[in-house]
């Protein structure tokens, strides 16, 4: 039995693990999101609430154990986005909640602090599903206490066998009904979050990428066809004055400040809300109360509101526009159910493993040529993937690849007039390829859409440059320097001015969202601290932050 006890540092180690794993994993997060809507931004929602905790935490570095959970979870509810993000922080906020200023947690105190966390996420939504993070959160709760007489490690396994069972055991559909063969994001990303916590507190290595992407081919191969289908048809928002209205209405959010008002202002805010919509969540931690409630009235669930207090960081999405335009990305080339004609695929050439796990989350085969061996390699993989989609017709996405001419011998080897080599500039842009592309679409129609969509993203880089050669007149070697188009626009002894120089460069007044994916050498202390800055430098910009394993780059730019 282990008497081994969990301090502050270790936690913080931890908490920082996840958010780089839910970062990484983000996008097959968000392909799985179905319920409950299918708007394809969960693994987004639960990637940036928790970055707004690990901001917290940086920007007022705590110690022991109780102080660290307790400044992450004020964290989350700042900056919790759309319903995961919320449960998420309601969840944070009971585990640190239990603690009573504890520097070290036992096992057994840990154990009850995370049950904690469970039941306050289970009372904050009025109408639990099973499938969801909130039965990951019940289930591994119950795992940890049940194996705290063992040990660490065997709690932890426990924890994780339970995370396990639940995503097996299916996930809803967009009326809440179950669905065997299809995983939950929510709940998938709340297993992402448990596995960083194992592998940091127990020691137990876990193979997480490698489930990730077995998830994603499941989802594949067996259970998108029935979340698909449900997604045609939208659910009815339920009000509670007996109203139902068809659609999905908008995502409502913002922060009230409730000083002076009392204790606890929940169950008067839920009162004042509940007739007003669905999915609602009301948290409060100090003088701030945080609302999520879906309806079709937002500007009435805001009087509402502000009849309360002041507001601040209101966040209004439609989420009937947000289903009609990101359904591409849940499932970009896979066949839907009910649709006729000939069947297209896609497939993406791509140089590193980082780029390939983002492409395989947008749901798009991909294969990395730097791994297959040369020309023949090249020709023998690509033939198998290629037959593997099942279609007549395939258009291969050569992205920032340095093999493009193998990919086009390969295709003529292959001998078929039915492939289409398609090259993106940026593995930005060719994501946003993979966004636009339709199964059902004639490939010339495809490569259209696939081309207008890259147009719409200027794409930079930036690197460490050790030959001082390729540096303007009086820099030094081990400088970054930011290009675009072959250019050098930036350079700085940090990656923080550069990265700013080349957004401003690419566009940033005119741009809606901009998209970093930071290469290998880059730190995890590197990259909180130039998303600190790039925030406050660009506050109305969207930003979307990914882990890819690029060797040549130290961050690829897309501003779209």
């Amino acid at each position: 039995m282990e008497d081994r006890r969990l301090d502050g540092q270790t936690l913080v180690q931890a908490l920082e693990a996840a958010g780089r794993r839910l970062s990484e994993a983000g996008p097959t997060i968000n392909r799985l999101n179905v319920f409950p809507v299918p708007d394809a931004d969960t693994g987004t929602n639960l990637s940036l609430t928790f970055d707004a905790g690990l901001r917290a935490l940086a920007e007022h570095p705590a110690s022991g154990a109780a102080e660290v959970l307790t400044r992450f979870a004020k964290g989350l509810i700042f900056g919790a986005r759309g319903n995961s993000g919320v449960i998420l922080s309601q969840f944070f906020l009971g585990l640190a909640g239990s603690l009573r200023g504890e520097v070290e947690l036992s096992l057994t105190r840990w154990s009850e602090a995370w049950n904690r966390g469970a039941e306050a996420a289970y009372r904050a939504v009025e109408k639990p599903v099973e499938g969801t993070m909130l039965s990951i959160a019940r289930d591994t709760a119950r795992a940890w206490i049940k194996g705290s007489g063992e040990g660490w490690e065997a709690a932890a396994r426990a924890a994780v066998a339970a995370a396990e069972s639940v995503l097996e055991g299916g996930a809803p559909d967009p009326s809440g009904r179950r669905q065997p063969g299809v995983v939950d994001s929510g709940a998938l990303g709340f297993a992402v979050i448990l596995d960083a916590f194992v592998e940091t507190l127990a020691g137990i290595s876990l193979p997480w990428e490698a489930d990730i992407k077995v998830v994603a081919e499941r989802q594949r191969e067996d259970g998108m066809a029935v979340s698909s289908a449900s997604m045609d048809e939208a659910p009815s928002i339920e009000c509670r004055r007996g109203e139902s209205v068809d659609g999905y209405g908008y995502c409502t959010e913002c922060l009230i400040h409730v000083a002076g008002q009392g204790e606890s202002m929940t169950a008067r805010v839920e009162q004042s809300l509940c007739g007003l919509g669905d999915s609602l969540l009301v948290v409060q931690v100090d003088e701030w109360v945080k609302v999520h409630i879906h309806s079709f009235h937002p500007g009435t669930v805001l009087e509402h509101c502000l009849s309360f207090g002041p507001l601040d960081r209101i966040k209004i999405d439609n989420m009937q526009m947000q289903v009609k335009t990101k359904s591409p990305e849940i499932a970009p080339a896979i066949p839907q159910p009910g649709s006729s004609g000939p069947r297209r695929s896609l497939v993406a050439a791509v140089d590193d493993e980082g780029a390939a796990r983002l492409f395989e989350g947008a749901g798009v085969p991909a294969v990395v040529l730097s791994e297959v061996g040369g020309r023949s390699g090249a020709v023998s993989v690509l033939s198998r993937v290629v037959q593997e989609t099942g279609s007549a017709e395939t258009a291969v996405l050569v992205c920032q690849s340095r093999s493009e001419a193998d990919v086009k011998r390969a295709l003529r080897t292959l001998g078929s007039g039915m492939l289409r080599v398609i090259r993106a500039g940026s593995v930005p842009e060719g994501l946003a390829a993979a966004c636009v592309f339709e199964p059902t679409r004639p490939l010339d129609e495809n490569e259209r859409r696939m081309k207008e969509a890259m147009a719409r993203v200027r794409s930079g880089f930036i690197r460490k440059v050790s030959d001082s050669g390729s540096l303007p007149p009086g820099a030094r070697s081990g400088l970054y320097e930011g290009m675009v188009d072959g250019q050098v626009v930036a350079v700085g002894e940090t990656i923080s001015p550069v990265l700013l120089g080349l957004i401003e460069r690419l566009g940033a007044e005119e741009a809606e969202l901009v998209t970093v994916i930071w290469g290998r050498r880059v730190s995890a202390q590197e990259e909180w601290a130039v998303r600190e800055q790039v925030s406050v430098k660009f506050p109305g910009l969207s930003f979307e932050w990914l882990r890819g394993d690029e060797t040549t780059y130290d961050a690829v730019v897309g501003v779209e």
